[in-house]
């Protein structure tokens, strides 16, 4: 797999792009854990934190390759706009855009965002409401966390981490990785 260069993606875009009628993907390239407990609304994680710290091409690659089958029907992107989201846009975006290169997406179409999601949370796009956090708890009696813990657990999501993403999250249900 080699090193290809990056198209960035400014907040404001990213923001218009949200906001719009614009088929696009876009990808979270941190670890399970770290997106569980936030997240850009509509993201998708595909964890490439085997590339980073492992050096783990192999598995990252058939991450991408799945998530991009189960979203754009083909294992690479289907010529679709994708964008990166990593923690402040550097080594987890590179190893997600470098994997797309192999994959043979059309790297015209896929965008790193500037600053990852550090500068997303720091932005007035990313600040959460207080209403947000004062109906936490309701939003968790309505909804199935199995399958977000089965697809954390499935891509190397700790126990540790997880219980911790539970903790900030004030999810109160029981959870347990045998």
């Amino acid at each position: 797999i080699r090193t290809v260069g990056q198209n960035y993606i400014s907040l404001d875009e990213m923001n218009r792009l949200l906001n719009s009628d614009e088929d696009y993907l876009l990808l979270d390239n941190r670890k399970p854990e770290d997106w569980i407990v936030k997240n850009i609304k509509g993201s998708v994680n595909a964890n490439m934190d085997y590339v980073v710290t492992y050096n783990d091409y192999p598995t990252a690659v058939e991450i991408m390759k799945t998530v991009l089958r189960e979203k754009t029907g083909s294992e690479n992107g289907n010529g679709k706009k994708i964008v990166l989201a990593c923690y402040t846009g550097n080594r987890y975006a590179t190893a997600a855009t470098n994997i797309l290169s192999y994959l043979g997406a059309d790297l015209s179409n896929v965008f790193t965002l500037e600053g990852g999601n550090v500068a997303w949370d720091r932005s007035s796009y990313g600040a959460v409401p207080a209403v947000a956090l004062n109906t936490m708890q309701s939003l968790n009696e309505n909804y199935d966390w199995g399958d977000t813990f089965e697809f954390a657990k499935r891509y190397g999501a700790s126990t540790l981490n997880l219980a911790h993403a539970m903790d900030v999250m004030t999810i109160t249900t029981p959870c347990a990785f045998e």
